[in-house]
């Protein structure tokens, strides 16, 4: 009987063992399913929660993904956005600047870039001025193959600093004009 006792105990042990192990798998599972959700949950909150332009480009510069604030600065929605090219909403007069810009920051392995640009809105045809910090993403060959970006619309400021100047100007040509 005492050999038997042995193995039946040792069996009840390890069934025991297993179904702990198993429930405080199902406990870290659980516990990370509520890590990810709060994670998601914050990334969300950032992501539309922020005034500034989120954006994803796959290597031919067309968008992988936007988040809201695309309507206010290019007049579409986000769905309407994606596949679309990052290049046609340039203004034309800035067209050229910023395929250089591009091409050099490709050329070079640059991984974080800046720029300025004017960006053309589809829908009322309104011009904005953006400032864009790049990120650009290269495969272990060194391929291209995606730029994130966050653009911040400066037109505001732009204009301030235009009305500033005039003023200026204005003042300048006050004083100059006593005698």
């Amino acid at each position: 009987m005492k050999a038997m006792a042995l193995p039946y105990g040792f069996a009840i042990f390890c069934g025991i063992l297993t179904v702990g192990l198993l429930l405080n798998r199902e406990e870290e599972k659980y516990y990370f399913g509520l890590s990810f959700k709060e994670s998601e949950e914050r990334y969300r909150e950032l992501i539309e929660g922020t005034e500034d332009l989120i954006t994803t480009t796959d290597g031919q510069g067309n968008f992988t993904f936007v988040n809201h604030v695309v309507q206010n600065i290019l007049g579409i929605t986000p769905e309407q956005c994606i596949g679309m090219s990052a290049f046609d909403f340039i203004h034309p007069d800035d067209q050229t600047m910023t395929k250089e810009w591009f091409n050099k920051s490709v050329a070079q392995k640059k991984k974080q870039m800046k720029l300025e640009n004017r960006q053309v809105n589809a829908l009322t045809g309104e011009t904005r001025s953006v400032y864009w910090s790049s990120s650009f993403h290269y495969d272990a060959s060194g391929s291209m193959i995606g730029v994130g970006s966050i653009a911040r619309d400066i037109t505001e400021r732009k204009r301030a600093e235009e009305t500033l100047k005039s003023l200026q100007n204005l003042l300048n040509n006050i004083i100059n004009s006593m005698p």
